[in-house]
């Protein structure tokens, strides 16, 4: 993935390796500046790691970006010259959000005394749920049909909330609306996963027996689950088991659907 940005008479080459990341994993890639002016160039330049909040990104307001960290790089360049690829990479925690409508990381770069857009060049990047995270969705929506409505960021903990509609022509969940499981990976002391949080909260209907009649309530039901992450991965090749997370999910689903 690539971007470009013109201030004055630099030019800023942002060149990303890939297309998509994850948490607990890492984005590297480089700088290349190049002076299209007469004289010389002689300021730092910086890439930011940063939280963007969508809605003002869109409206170019002030506040749009939270930085998390960033990388800055003496830079001497004479007229007409081209920097070397300035390397730098950023570690991605397990308490990295995922991307949604709502907000998402960037990459901002450009002098080292540009802050933010219009000064400095912006570089949306897609952060995906962990790969952990993914098969246990994946277990939902085929082993047990129910498909993926949107998946959110849930909070600043690096929580994935994914909505889920109930299977069609199901008797057993013809009383379901909604369901929404929000999983969290609890790192450890290494910074791997350790441990997952997951609460599946059921919207339901139900007939209310006070009114007398067929009159339909909603409710809601949520039960959490903590499991170490080894009780659910294969030692050979560390991927989800998914018998062992079915499990987990019959639980579940016998103490609200009997």
């Amino acid at each position: 993935m690539k971007g470009i940005f013109f201030r004055g008479n630099l030019e800023f080459r942002l060149e990303v390796d890939g297309e998509q990341w994850r948490p607990g994993g890492e984005i590297r890639g480089r700088l290349i500046v190049r002076n299209h002016g007469k004289e010389s160039h002689g300021a730092p330049v910086q890439v930011t790691l940063a939280l963007g909040s969508e809605k003002k990104v869109k409206a170019k307001a002030e506040g749009a970006f939270k930085k998390i960290d960033l990388r800055s790089f003496p830079l001497a360049l004479l007229a007409g010259g081209t920097s070397q690829p300035l390397e730098w990479a950023f570690p991605l925690p397990l308490t990295t959000p995922v991307s949604d409508s709502l907000a998402s990381l960037y990459l901002v770069y450009g002098a080292e005394s540009a802050a933010a857009p219009p000064e400095a060049g912006a570089l949306q990047l897609r952060i995906v749920p962990h790969q952990h995270v993914e098969d246990l969705i994946d277990v939902l929506s085929t082993t047990y049909r129910f498909p993926v409505k949107k998946i959110l960021a849930a909070d600043h903990k690096g929580g994935v909330e994914v909505k889920l509609d109930p299977p069609e022509g199901g008797k057993r969940y013809s009383n379901t609306d909604l369901l929404v499981t929000t999983f969290h990976l609890v790192p450890g002391e290494n910074g791997a996963p350790a441990d997952l949080d997951v609460e599946f909260d059921f919207h339901l209907r139900e007939v209310d027996a006070r009114s007398g009649g067929v009159n339909v309530k909603k409710s809601r039901r949520a039960l959490d689950r903590s499991i170490p992450v080894r009780e659910l991965l294969h030692g050979f090749n560390q991927r989800v088991n998914r018998e062992a997370f079915e499990r987990v999910v019959d639980g579940v689903f016998g103490e609200v659907y009997g």
